[in-house]
């Protein structure tokens, strides 16, 4: 429970949303993480949710957002790699599920997974199979689609931070399953 008491009251009253739609949010993240891809690829795979949309639960929605956008980028980029010369993409799914104590998402690609030996590394802060930005920024005048290495590390971190977690299943010649495990907040109300 947060205490009222502490100095960093004022900051989480800023931050942490009494109602927070996860949907909503993964559903700003995956348009952004599109424009995005599109900028760089001409194309984006449709995003499908399941589950219900209408889950919502104390959190602090930059996280939420971070988390999402990271991990569709890389969804995004996978997707379009593997499949842009067949001329359809398929889509990327979100699946919500609610549990008593946290909820789940699932982002599901069929970008054609993770090798097994890289797996380890993708949660290295200097690890990315992409060009480094730098190289990328050369010939583009937007963010960087990929190539920091620190995406998959930092939602990891901040899945955690309040007692969830990120996971992922990857099936190479397939795609990967991304799981965010998010804690519900217990808030104490002289914080709304």
């Amino acid at each position: 429970t947060l205490s009222s008491s502490s100095a960093a009251s004022d900051v989480y009253k800023r931050q942490i949303q009494r109602e927070c739609y996860p949907a909503k949010i993964a559903e700003e993240a995956a348009q952004d993480a599109a424009d995005l891809c599109r900028l760089y690829y001409g194309e984006a795979p449709e995003v499908k949710f399941l589950g219900d949309q209408n889950i919502h639960m104390p959190y602090i929605p930059s996280h939420l957002y971070y988390i999402f956008f990271e991990i569709l980028k890389n969804s995004m980029r996978a997707v379009v790699e593997r499949h842009s010369k067949s001329g359809e993409l398929p889509p990327i799914t979100i699946t919500l599920g609610e549990g008593e104590e946290d909820l789940t998402v699932k982002i599901s690609d069929q970008g054609g997974g993770i090798p097994r030996s890289v797996v380890k590394r993708i949660w290295s802060y200097a690890y990315s199979d992409a060009d480094h930005p730098t190289e990328t920024a050369k010939t583009h005048s937007y963010p960087a689609m990929a190539g920091y290495g620190h995406g998959l590390p930092f939602s990891r971190l901040y899945a955690r931070y309040f007692g969830g977690d990120l996971k992922l299943i990857s099936i190479r010649g397939f795609g990967t399953d991304t799981y965010i495990y998010i804690s519900k907040l217990q808030i104490d109300e002289q914080l709304s």
